[in-house]
């Protein structure tokens, strides 16, 4: 049965990388830290780790997937995120890709508020 529910899950995971889907997803996450190189330093690393933590997320996270489903735009996979039995170190990489994460974002907010806004931003 384990075997079976990683099986599915895997198939449906992997369907979302089809060639056009994974220029649109590109695309995206090219897009979105480049809003951040706009506003400055510290919205670069934000907008930055976060497209990397959707992407870390989409195959656990049910929120994130259904983000990565709609910038697909595919309409033949399921919208709703299988859930397999996971081995207990795949939540300790992912434990550990999140506390990167929180302190990359942690440490953006930080520049944005001891620099302040025009401080860090290319645009002022």
């Amino acid at each position: 049965m384990q075997n079976e529910s990683i099986k599915q899950w895997q198939s449906q995971v992997f369907s979302i990388f089809k060639p056009l889907t994974i220029l649109r997803i590109v695309i995206a996450f090219l897009v979105f830290p480049m809003i951040g190189f706009m506003l400055g330093e510290a919205f670069i690393l934000i907008f930055v780790v976060s497209s990397f933590a959707v992407l870390w997320l989409f195959p656990y996270w049910q929120p994130a997937y259904i983000l990565i489903y709609k910038i697909s735009g595919l309409k033949d996979v399921s919208p709703i995120l299988a859930k397999p039995y996971l081995l207990w170190w795949r939540y300790i990489t992912l434990g550990l890709r999140l506390v990167f994460v929180a302190y990359v974002v942690f440490y953006g907010i930080k520049i944005l508020f001891e620099k302040g806004f025009c401080g860090q931003s290319f645009l002022c």
